[in-house]
């Protein structure tokens, strides 16, 4: 049943206040609005007094608290939120103040105790910690471990999206103390530790698959919402072994409403997932992700801003939908924002944009095509630098530099002048676990070591030559070699490759030709630094769909004529076609494994 309360005759706060229970009996209300047009303050500064009730005689007490150390008046909050540690305290978490809503600033991240018997007030500390959000929160005591555990909070910012508070517990430890705030029978003051408590969001799951189930997979799992959107399905740092052979399992983001899913599914295909931690997730190296897709949070800020200045409709239409990321740059497509209307406020835009997602970009950059000479360089063009987030000395010194971790091997290269596909990651993972342990392997078109890397760090590859005539491709090269530990297993040649095969000689087991759109100018080099005994050839090239079967035969045939040319006797197989990405309209990135094997004396 609801029963009515006497009114007050004192001038109160009504929306967003907080109370707790106090000396059994008696229920303590704090701070709160005047009005739902957000008046916080009444102007008599009673918005930091608290207000009793005794519940027995139903009567109302007003009471001002001052400092116990300066003898100021609680400041007059809002959104906050606050829990009874005692008999005669409470605790007060973050909220809203007149100032720090005149200025547009966050809600404050101070802890304050609250003593109703001796009418004082103390701040105990401040939570400082970047995800901590102390509006629209609760919070909890814990006696058996003396801690307020504070959950939720958040803010909507127009133009920026959502930003979401992190788990805490805040340990009130009791100290020495010759002044300040008493605790009852203790005499103690205290002070505040924070750390964030564990969460599923701070932990981000995934499930295990292999690569022909990842489409299905997936589909079951946003039908049952279980997928998490604001991750991207990425190579495992694990694989499983079938027959003794690796197979490549990817990880696909997983909520946590995971484990209710595959408790009660009747889907074969889910029944038997195995829900692991996303060690690899954007989140886990950059911070904690923001509530919305950063697509939308981009696409909003930039329509602030287009709002604000006045940008044509036809322009701000064409504003694109989707973005990609590398590391922490944001690159926006290379046909995007050219309009003369952006000039006169990018910079001002840009640097709003990177501030506006969860975890934050330092660098904007525009693509472009890939340079069309068969050193394939970049033309990226930078357009934001914000050097003052600049984490890696490095990129300090050469802004377009970045570094990422792929399937658990780290890539760096200045994305200004050296391209990275990110779509040849399924093709990199294979290479991993082709099964070329022990042997030697001779890479005439290297790069940055997009596969030179995996063969050594994870194939476990003896020894790895590699051929690459772009510069700035070899420096990155050199650079990752040392920075994934790997570089006394490899010799890098500088130049071009028809000058350095004959200087490797017949030494490979295994030969990797990774130059789109053919690689077919390097048939005969491939041939001759194989080893008389054989080995494999991996053969990248552009194929239309129509000519797929014509060009395996192609490839062979090539390849049986050049051997005899080099006087070398083998069986010549094509034991597999992988089909590795779409490169434009029914022509796809192919790779064939050709298998030779020499042919026995008769």
């Amino acid at each position: 049943m609801l029963f009515a309360l006497p009114e007050s005759t004192i001038s109160t706060c009504r929306f967003d206040h907080v109370g707790a229970v106090v000396k059994k009996t008696k229920l303590a209300f704090l701070g709160g609005m005047e009005s739902l047009e957000g008046t916080v303050d009444s102007g008599n500064g009673d918005n930091g007094a608290l207000l009793l009730f005794d519940t027995v005689n139903e009567s109302w007490e007003h009471k001002k608290l001052e400092n116990s150390t300066n003898k100021s008046q609680l400041p007059g909050v809002f959104g906050s939120s606050a829990c009874s540690i005692s008999e005669h305290h409470m605790v007060v978490v973050g909220g809203m103040t007149s100032a720090l809503l005149s200025n547009g600033d966050k809600a404050t991240k101070k802890v304050y105790l609250l003593d109703v018997e001796s009418s004082q007030w103390s701040e105990l500390g401040e939570v400082k910690h970047e995800n901590a959000a102390f509006v629209g929160h609760s919070t909890t005591w814990m006696p058996s471990n003396k801690s307020v555990y504070i959950l939720g909070g958040g803010f909507q910012c127009f133009g920026f999206g959502q930003f979401y508070s992190s788990t805490y517990q805040c340990q009130l430890t009791p100290v020495a103390s010759t002044k300040g705030l008493t605790m009852a029978k203790s005499k103690a003051a205290h002070k505040l530790s924070t750390t964030p408590s564990a969460s599923s969001e701070d932990k981000p799951l995934g499930v295990l698959v292999v690569k022909l189930n990842v489409k299905k997979v997936k589909t079951l799992l946003e039908q049952a919402h279980a997928y998490d959107k604001t991750r991207r399905v990425h190579i495992a740092n694990t694989s499983s072994t079938t027959d003794g052979k690796a197979t490549t399992m990817f990880l696909l983001p997983v909520t946590g409403a995971i484990h209710e899913l595959l408790a009660s599914t009747n889907e074969s295909d889910l029944q038997n997932l195995e829900v692991v931690s996303d060690d690899d997730a954007y989140a886990n190296k950059f911070g904690k992700t923001s509530g919305l897709n950063r697509n939308e949070v981009i696409r909003s800020t930039i329509g602030a801003f287009a709002s604000k200045h006045q940008v044509p409709a036809e322009v701000v239409k064409a504003i694109p939908e989707k973005y990609e990321f590398v590391s922490d740059v944001l690159l926006i497509p290379r046909d995007s924002f050219l309009e003369p209307e952006w000039a006169p406020f990018a910079d001002e835009m840009w640097a709003h944009v990177c501030a506006s997602t969860t975890p934050a970009f330092s660098r904007v950059a525009r693509k472009a095509f890939i340079d069309a000479s068969e050193k394939r360089q970049s033309h990226v063009e930078l357009l934001y630098v914000n050097s003052k987030a600049l984490v890696s000395q490095r990129s300090k010194e050469t802004p377009g530099w970045v570094e990422i971790r792929e399937n658990g091997i780290i890539y760096g290269w200045d994305l200004t002048r050296v391209m990275f596909s990110s779509g040849n990651v399924t093709e990199k993972a294979r290479m991993a676990n082709i099964g070329c342990r022990g042997e030697t392997i001779v890479d005439l078109f290297c790069g940055i070591g997009y596969y030179v890397l995996p063969f050594l760090v994870h194939g476990g590859a003896a020894f790895v030559h590699a051929c690459e005539w772009n510069p700035d491709s070899v420096a990155a090269l050199r650079f990752n070699l040392e920075r994934n530990d790997v570089a006394d297993r490899c010799k890098v040649y500088l130049g071009d490759n028809r000058e350095s095969a004959p200087i490797i000689g017949a030494v490979a087991d295994r030969v990797n030709l990774g130059l789109l759109p053919t690689s077919e100018k390097a048939w005969p080099l491939a041939v001759q630094v194989l080893k008389p005994s054989g080995g494999w050839f991996h053969v990248h090239d552009n194929v239309a769909v129509e000519d797929r079967e014509a060009w395996e035969q192609r490839v062979l045939d090539s390849m049986r004529e050049l051997a005899q040319q080099c006087g070398k006797h083998w069986t010549i197989t094509c034991e597999h076609v992988e089909k590795v990405k779409s490169y434009a309209p029914k022509v796809y990135h192919l790779v064939a494994d050709i298998h030779c094997v020499p042919i026995s004396p008769a």
